[in-house]
């Protein structure tokens, strides 16, 4: 088995879902740094990642404390669906307590060593 890391997942499951996820969303599949936001915290340890391209927009946030960590997600205008969220049961995590839709300016809480992405709906 292999190294795990993010509430669960093996390195290798971690890069499949995020191919299948790249085949089917433009804004993951365009590698344009013009097109990409990322920024940081460091108490706690966050990285947040916006990315667009042709319509479409996905955000992601990632934390690499073990302790879970809130933010505010600041984001477009709209609601945004997740797709993935490493601390869910299906990925062998404890739970998640991200909501399955957010908006912008939501203050959130995100499981320690986890990460979720999601993504802008139809406006």
């Amino acid at each position: 088995m292999g190294r795990r890391i993010f509430g669960g997942l093996t390195l290798k499951e971690l890069a499949l879902g995020a191919f299948r996820l790249r085949r089917v969303i433009p804004a993951l599949a365009a590698l344009d740094k013009n097109s990409l936001k990322i920024s940081g915290r460091e108490e706690p340890r966050l990285v947040f990642l916006r990315r667009w391209s042709a319509g479409s927009q996905v955000f992601c946030v990632m934390n690499f404390d073990r302790q879970e960590a809130a933010f505010n997600a600041s984001l477009p205008s709209g609601s945004w669906k997740k797709l993935l969220d490493s601390a869910d049961e299906e990925w062998e995590g404890l739970g998640s307590s991200l909501p399955e839709f957010i908006e912008e300016d939501q203050a959130l809480t995100i499981s320690g060593v986890s990460l979720a992405l999601y993504e802008l709906g139809e406006t």
